[in-house]
């Protein structure tokens, strides 16, 4: 434990932080150690323990204000870091324009109903996300514009009549959110509230923080135990920020405090050592931004440092970096502000990346591979207009390193496989226009979770096991759903019997069909050289024991750019309805007896049923979407043994060469971007 911590700013100028991993199986296992833990207290009647603080929060910070993420010596010197830097000067300017936008529009009195998801209150979020941003805006510029607006929406807030309706009264997303922003309000704008302002702050904040804790401790609220969903990083990180600008005001605010901490632990003890998420990583950046928050306020304000707790790294956000920048799309799309990552789970590929999340692995991990190209990342995503930092620019700020220089990932592996979650990602280059082949073949919460019930864990997790995405030419085509509806048949795998994989309810993602049959499908093979990459799967565990599939191997030969080769062996106990489904962005057309198109804009997408010949085809749309579609293959008698070999090119719009692959006796050849290739059978 650490008896505190410099909030200094680091002195400009590049620093070479370079190094390399260990192999996984030589690095110290990350455990929950003492160190780590916060000093026994007493227990309450409410489930609550109470006691004091460790660490700066009890000691030289106490009853001083502002002490979250910044103290007056670090504003002093971002003030002069702003007027002076580029780097930082490009930061404070994305700050001030998102707290122009929030001071030109008074808060809400009331949502929609549109925005009002089952009275969760959800369009709340928005009021305690402005309060941060204008709160430093003001601290860094002086402008009172900004202090007025911050303070209305603090006052606004606090007269909601409730945050949240029903089940979620006071205990989820709307109020996690509020109790952030109005605790990050109350800690920095301390100096320039009156004292009747932070009475009555302070108190509608507690008796918020107060609803909120009773609830989670007594287990009336479904995430408390839900380790590895982002509502609990989300409310518990407000919750704890609550008891951080409140220590030494109110007696129940160290409680917070310790409830979140207990909790953080077992995330930690549970996330995946690969850096991945089950949820996705539209849901990964939401959760880990507030776990972040959390660990740069417990290595400040307790001198619990859970980056590298007990001197070791934790696996899972060492390797975040990594998972942003393979599952990052390829940077020429970035230009519209969307699409920017591949979207497996529930995530949508319509969205765009907060940068602070690159920034703040890049400075706690500096000596990784991907530090470097984390910073770059961030900077090429703020460039674009492609950084949903909006929410939480205050973070960028907070947390940049500049010693840990940007660079580009050109000297990086095109190939990386996630071995937790069994995702494997094959990029052509990093020159921004690269193809991009991505294969999910893995339990819904990884290997290391598999015979764990986290409950409540699972619910954005898919059951798509063997599923792909091909990113070419510029465009998304071969495509995630990405949507709510947890079905096998929205992704590009197999249906038995027109039924799918365990977890696959028919609309909810079901975890108990894994905790009673814990076999888990696999990348058995990834492989990378300059021309070609291969990825091969068993994705039969994937398939509950009644469908009866002895065998499903699936592999993957990528010719770089343009090229994937999809070959599958399919086994049943008994003959069954086989269904292969492929998902296409755009609108499917047949070309041929055994050749199928799609066009988005200038890229083409074609596809040729290698083997067997005669499979029923079929081109189908998801929920009516005109911009995809997917076709459907299926023998037209049941069937114990199958073989399908099927080919993609991806092409310009203007290039008319005939799409005719040949299948040979261990070989397919195949015309792409104006030469034959002939790629060996997988």
């Amino acid at each position: 434990m650490r008896t505190g911590r410099s909030r200094t700013l680091p002195l400009l100028g590049a620093v070479l932080l370079a190094g390399s991993l260990r192999a996984p199986g030589a690095e110290p296992e990350w455990v929950v150690r003492p160190e780590m833990r916060l000093p026994p207290g007493q227990p309450g009647a409410d489930g609550l323990e109470r006691g004091p603080l460790p660490g700066p929060i009890g000691q030289q910070l106490k009853g001083v204000h502002p002490r979250i993420l910044f103290t007056a010596e670090r504003l002093e010197q971002l003030k002069a870091l702003v007027r002076t830097q580029p780097d930082y000067q490009a930061l404070y300017k994305n700050l001030l324009s998102e707290a122009d936008y929030c001071a030109k529009k008074d808060p809400p009195d009331t949502g929609t109903d549109s925005e009002d998801d089952a009275g969760e209150e959800l369009w709340q979020r928005k009021v305690g996300k402005a309060i941060p941003n204008l709160a430093l805006a003001y601290l860094l510029s002086g402008d009172a514009k900004y202090l007025a607006a911050a303070k209305k929406h603090i006052e606004k807030s606090l007269s909601y009549k409730t945050w949240g309706q029903g089940k979620f009264e006071g205990c989820d997303l709307a109020a996690g959110h509020q109790l952030l922003g109005i605790a990050l309000g109350y800690d920095w704008l301390h100096a320039a509230l009156s004292p009747e302002e932070r009475a009555r702050i302070r108190e509608g904040l507690a008796a918020r923080a107060r609803t909120m804790a009773s609830k989670a401790a007594g287990k009336k609220v479904w995430w408390h135990s839900a380790y590895l969903q982002n509502h609990l990083c989300v409310n518990g990180c407000g919750l704890a920020t609550a008891g951080f600008a409140l220590y030494d005001e109110d007696p129940d605010a160290g409680a917070w405090v310790r409830f979140f901490h207990a909790k953080l632990l077992t995330v930690m003890e549970h996330l995946m050592p690969d850096g991945t998420s089950h949820e996705g990583y539209g849901y990964w950046s939401y959760g880990i931004q507030h776990l972040l928050q959390y660990l740069e306020q417990s290595r400040d304000l307790l001198g619990i440092d859970l980056y590298r707790g007990g001197g070791v790294e934790h696996p899972w956000l060492k390797r975040g970096a990594a998972y942003a920048l393979y599952l990052a799309a390829p940077r020429g799309l970035f230009k519209d502000g969307r699409r920017t990552m591949l979207n497996f789970a529930d995530c949508s590929e319509q969205g765009a990346q907060p940068t602070y999340i690159a920034r703040i692995l890049a400075a706690r991990y500096p000596s990784t591979p991907w530090a470097g190209a984390a910073q770059w990342l961030a900077n090429e995503l703020q460039a674009a207009g492609a950084d949903a930092t909006w929410q939480a620019y205050y973070l960028n700020l907070a947390c940049y390193d500049p010693r840990v220089a940007p660079a580009p990932p050109d000297r990086l592996p095109t190939q990386h496989r996630f071995d937790n979650l069994d995702l494997a990602v094959s990029r052509s280059g990093w020159d921004g226009r690269e193809s991009v082949l991505a294969v999910k073949c893995g339990p819904p919460e990884g290997h290391k979770n598999l015979k764990v019930e986290i409950a409540n864990s699972g619910g954005h997790a898919h059951p798509d096991a063997g599923h792909f995405i091909f990113v070419a030419r510029g465009a998304f085509l071969c495509v995630d759903d990405g949507g709510g509806v947890k079905q096998t048949a929205r992704h590009s795998t197999l249906l038995v019997d027109g039924k799918g994989q365990k977890g696959d309810a028919g609309g909810e993602f079901d975890m108990r069909a894994w905790w009673a049959d814990p076999r888990a499908p696999r990348i058995v093979k990834a492989s990378s050289t300059p021309a070609e990459d291969l990825i091969e799967c068993d994705v039969a565990p994937a398939y509950p024991p009644e469908r009866g599939v002895a065998v499903f191997r699936r592999a993957f030969k990528f010719a770089k750019p343009d090229v994937v080769l999809l070959a599958d062996h399919v086994e049943t106990r008994a003959p069954a309805a086989l269904e292969w489904r492929f998902h296409a962005g755009g609108q499917l057309e047949k070309v041929s007896e055994n050749v199928f198109r799609a066009a988005q804009g200038e890229a083409v997408l074609e596809l040729c049923v290698l083997e067997p010949a005669g499979l029923r085809a079929t081109i189908g749309k998801l929920d009516g979407r005109k911009d995809r579609s997917y076709l459907s293959l299926a023998p037209a008698e049941k069937t114990a043994k199958a073989d399908l070999k099927v080919i993609f090119r991806a092409r310009d719009a203007k290039d008319a060469t005939p799409f005719q692959p040949v299948l040979e006796k261990n070989a397919v050849r195949v015309n792409a971007g104006g030469k034959s290739l002939n790629l060996t059978l997988p």
